[in-house]
């Protein structure tokens, strides 16, 4: 028999929180698109060998399943999560449809981030798991050519710019520095500049300054128009 995913990451969320990232992600977010994988982040707790025996717990309520180091492409057993952890942060858990990628640590984040990236997700109606909110799933996407992350990456910037740009309209300065603190660009930037606060609008044209040194080219052109290039 094999299991839908659904099944596993209950198994999961008894063992610790779990936040949906990957692929599947990007769909519950709202694009339509297809995903071979379920990739899920289970909080790294306090090492390694913890976290690895919670995967094995979860994943023992199924024998059809079974584990998979990724980078070797080959079978591993349960005593050897910890290891796999620690060498490449995931483990694959097969037998299930689709197969599900267990993190310990994403790319380009560490455990130390997951409190912070689970205080801002994003709950799910009647679920124990939540969805890594948009601007720490583009954080995993970043340094990728893939066609597919690149367009994942434009989907995300979008419903970020259309969470985040109504706030910096109105917010006070504490707030707008949080916000560009999570995800800045040239049209963020843009709607802090409408803002009342003067310190606001500064904040915004100091963020438009170092996007224009990254070689932002729209950054540089607001610039220009602003008088401020």
């Amino acid at each position: 028999m094999v299991r839908p995913v659904s099944s596993l990451l209950a198994a999961l969320t008894d063992e610790g929180r779990v936040l949906i990232i990957g692929g599947l992600a990007v769909i519950l977010h709202g694009l339509t698109r297809h995903t071979k994988d379920a990739d899920v982040w289970l909080e790294p707790m306090a090492s390694p060998t913890i976290w690895s025996a919670a995967v094995a717990r979860a994943a023992a309520r199924f024998p059809e399943t079974y584990f998979w180091d990724l980078s070797r492409r080959e079978k591993i057993s349960a005593a050897e999560i910890a290891e796999c952890a620690e060498a490449v942060h995931v483990v694959r858990i097969a037998g299930i449809e689709p197969p599900v990628d267990v993190f310990r640590e994403p790319s380009n984040l560490k455990a130390e981030d997951f409190e912070e990236a689970w205080t801002v997700s994003h709950e799910v109606s009647g679920e124990q798991y939540r969805i890594i909110h948009e601007a720490d799933l583009i954080v995993t996407k970043l340094g990728t050519t893939r066609v597919r992350d690149v367009q994942d990456i434009g989907f995300l910037e979008g419903r970020i710019r259309a969470e985040f740009g109504p706030i910096l309209t109105v917010c006070d300065l504490v707030e707008a520095r949080r916000l560009f603190g999570r995800y800045v660009d040239h049209e963020t930037c843009r709607a802090a500049l409408a803002n009342p606060h003067a310190e606001v609008r500064a904040l915004a044209v100091e963020s438009l300054r170092a996007l224009a040194a990254a070689e932002n080219p729209f950054a540089q052109e607001m610039l220009t128009q602003l008088g401020e290039a």
